[in-house]
């Protein structure tokens, strides 16, 4: 079975455990998620099974949205309220409209510093192994997109929530750990749910507990990617794409991903690769 199920990972669970739950249920080995969930996370996590595992780097390019509480007063090594206490300051506690116009300098950012607590490479080894072992490290900061930044929720007991929808590989944490710098502060992360990856939501997101009784539902390669561009071949040009064959100038001409389909099946995705030549995405149809 080939296709995407939307699960609403459950808090202090890793997005490899719940793979390895989903390869139990369905009792198949071909199983990968988009966009890791941090264990403190719940939320929408896109996995593929079978065939669509191939296409999960494509949905983590997707725009994805979150809703985060930002415990103000606090600073740790991670940028979450799991990590190492660093600095403490409880005496002053911004006020909504302290957010409100911090928030409106964030949106407009256009790079972002990851966490040290993260799985970015960095002369071939992963961050957090660097904080793991004391060892410094130079974090360069990365090319980031937000599109909306609001508060949603009124500050209680030193906590807000924020809504963002950021760009791939935008850092939750690191946005709260900029929001406590903006407002001469500290803060950390104390909840995340990411509410929609792509054009999935939680609202039809399902629980471990829900697949394992009822089943998965299973959202299809051609259903998830029906925004590309789609393109009807005849015979000629169907028999090589069944044989992987890379295309070019005289097939097509596109500058963007697309769907092939062949006798009103969608049969692959290519994708240009070089100056007017396009490559095997993926093959649905032998």
């Amino acid at each position: 079975m080939d296709g995407f199920i939307i699960v609403n990972k459950p808090k202090d669970m890793t997005s490899h455990t719940v793979c390895n739950k989903i390869r139990r249920i369905m009792n198949t080995k071909k199983v990968g998620h988009s966009g890791t969930l941090d264990p403190l996370a719940t939320g929408v996590l896109v996995i593929g099974v079978g065939k669509a595992t191939k296409l999960l780097n494509y949905l983590e390019n997707q725009d994805k949205t979150y809703v985060a509480e930002a415990l103000f007063g606090i600073q740790t090594d991670s940028y979450d309220i799991l990590g190492n206490i660093l600095n403490q300051n409880n005496d002053c506690i911004p006020t909504n409209l302290d957010i409100d116009n911090a928030l409106l300098k964030l949106k407009e950012s256009k790079t972002q510093i990851p966490p040290i607590y993260s799985a970015i490479k960095v002369d071939g080894r992963k961050l957090y192994d660097y904080a793991k072992m004391g060892e410094n490290v130079e974090i360069l900061p990365r090319n980031i997109n937000i599109y909306s930044l609001i508060r949603v929720s009124d500050i209680i007991n030193n906590k807000v929530k924020i809504e963002v929808t950021a760009s791939k590989g935008f850092y939750v944490r690191s946005l709260i750990n900029d929001l406590g710098i903006e407002l001469n502060n500290f803060a950390v992360m104390s909840d995340l749910i990411r509410t929609k990856a792509g054009n999935y939501s939680i609202d039809i997101a399902q629980t471990l507990e829900e697949i394992e009784e009822f089943g998965p539902k299973i959202y299809s390669i051609e259903e998830t990617f029906s925004h590309l561009k789609r393109i009807d071949v005849n015979d000629y040009i169907a028999k090589l794409v069944k044989n992987g064959v890379v295309l070019d100038e005289r097939q097509f001409q596109l500058n963007e991903m697309f769907r092939i389909y062949h006798n009103n099946n969608l049969i692959a995705i290519y994708e240009p690769f070089a100056d007017k030549k396009y490559k095997l995405v993926l093959k649905l149809e032998d």
